[in-house]
């Protein structure tokens, strides 16, 4: 019992004693300031458990102050503070000095911050977080958990380190769940920018960070080696960039590379080219034929799908490699599995019952034989019922085929037409035999 008039500021040691409306507020700055969503959303919240060495509440200004080892659990997050304020009357809570923030797999840590729990909005200074694979740092972060701006900030692709991707901006506007946006942006790696990014609007899954890739290592045919590809977003579905690499045994590679994509109005677009160049000082070796390799060496590759409307489709990659060994001694992930590279380019219309095929088969290298189709032009009738439980089946194809010499020989060449008609009658005398007599014919 006290005697006399109760002091204005009541302490309480080690567990807090706050009315619970104030410990409910709390919860706002776990889950809004780390964008992370609700925590077991479909069920009823759990009851925040505040922990300081010295608590305190003022009940004439409505504020709360826990100090020392100041800690807050709510669910699966935990915020770790100097110091915590919370104004009950304004729904102001403010975390000076250092403070941690966690929650699962996500972790945030600033020096200082506000959440407000009237407007919903938060400001941090000097903020750092993490959510694997990705790690930021921010000088100012401010916004709701819908959207969010942060001043000065730098992504990295996977721990920061010196050969790891980077991504740094003057403003980053973060939508969770829905895109990313910026200006005055830099691709690099570790802590230096050599790629300017005026301007990006991207959505998350798509962000410029895994567009950075970087790989070192040590191979006594290379020598010690750095190889960096970089695609710079320069108009929405458009990236452009460059694969460079240096190699102590042989000298620098670089070529240029890009990605692009577009899925709207019922069309689909998308495609990959990369592309490497050197003068090799090293010992190239001898090709597939004994040929001694030049010393300008190269290869150029290009894939490419396009969906026109839900009957026409197109399809290609092109390949050239200056020799059979290019990918073999710069790029043997890329080699081994496609050892005979193939460049075709093919167009397909889906007819109602039919199926009508443009195809072509290039050869742009010099160490295979191919046989070119330039072009191929097939029909093809699927099955159709013609009555009397008979069906009939058609095709017809032309080719104008080529097929060079690898050394001395003549060019091979011819056109060729081909067509097929039958005529067949499903017979089901029980019901584990199935017969199918054929009648047709054939024109080559």
């Amino acid at each position: 019992m006290i005697l006399g008039k109760p002091p204005r500021s009541l302490r309480v040691s080690r567990a807090a004693r706050i009315p619970p409306a104030v410990l409910r507020g709390t919860s706002a700055l776990l889950l809004v300031v780390l964008a992370c969503g609700p925590i077991a959303a479909q069920m009823t919240p759990p009851t925040p458990v505040v922990h300081a060495d010295d608590t305190s509440f003022d009940y004439s200004t409505g504020i709360a102050v826990l100090k020392g080892h100041a800690r807050i659990e709510y669910g699966t997050a935990l915020l770790l503070a100097d110091q915590i304020q919370i104004n009950r009357a304004t729904g102001q809570i403010t975390a000076l000095g250092d403070f941690t923030i966690t929650s699962g797999g996500e972790r945030l840590l600033a020096q200082g911050g506000t959440y407000n729990l009237a407007t919903s909005e938060f400001k941090l200074t000097g903020v750092r977080a993490g959510e694997p694979p990705f790690y930021l740092t921010a000088a100012k972060a401010e916004g709701t958990k819908e959207r969010m701006t942060l001043t000065n900030a730098v992504v990295t692709y996977d721990e920061p380190g010196n050969l790891v991707p980077m991504f740094s901006a003057d403003q980053l506007t973060y939508m969770p769940g829905r895109k990313i946006s910026g200006v005055n942006g830099h691709l690099g790696l570790g802590g230096y920018a050599f790629f300017p990014v005026p301007r990006f609007d991207g959505s998350i899954d798509k962000a410029v960070l895994p567009l950075v890739t970087a790989r070192a290592g040590f191979r006594h045919t290379l020598g010690a080696y750095v190889d960096m590809g970089i695609h710079v977003p320069v108009w929405p579905g458009i990236r452009l960039g460059a694969q460079i690499a240096e190699y102590t045994a042989r000298g620098p590679m670089a070529g240029p590379a890009g990605t692009y994509n577009y899925d709207a109005n019922g069309q689909e677009i998308a495609g990959t080219f990369i592309s490497g160049f050197i003068r090799d000082h090293g010992d190239t070796g001898a090709d597939l034929f004994g040929r001694r390799i030049p010393t300008d060496r190269g290869y150029g590759q290009w894939t490419h799908q396009q969906i026109i409307d839900e009957r026409l489709t197109l399809t290609g990659q092109f390949n050239w490699w200056s020799d059979s060994s290019i990918l073999r001694d710069f790029h043997p992930d890329q080699f081994y599995p496609v050892q005979q590279p193939d460049s075709f380019f093919e167009g397909v219309y889906a007819g109602d019952n039919y199926y009508l095929d443009l195809f072509t088969r290039l050869s742009p290298n010099t160490f295979g034989l191919v046989q070119q189709r330039l072009p191929e032009l097939r029909f093809d009738l699927v099955p159709t019922a013609i009555g009397g439980g008979f069906n009939e089946r058609f095709s017809a194809s032309y080719a104008a085929l080529k097929e060079d010499s690898l050394f001395s020989g003549p060019t091979l060449r011819s056109d060729r037409f081909d067509a097929f008609y039958a005529i067949e009658r499903p017979i089901h005398p029980s019901e584990w035999l199935s017969l199918t007599p054929v009648a047709g014919g054939r024109l080559t």
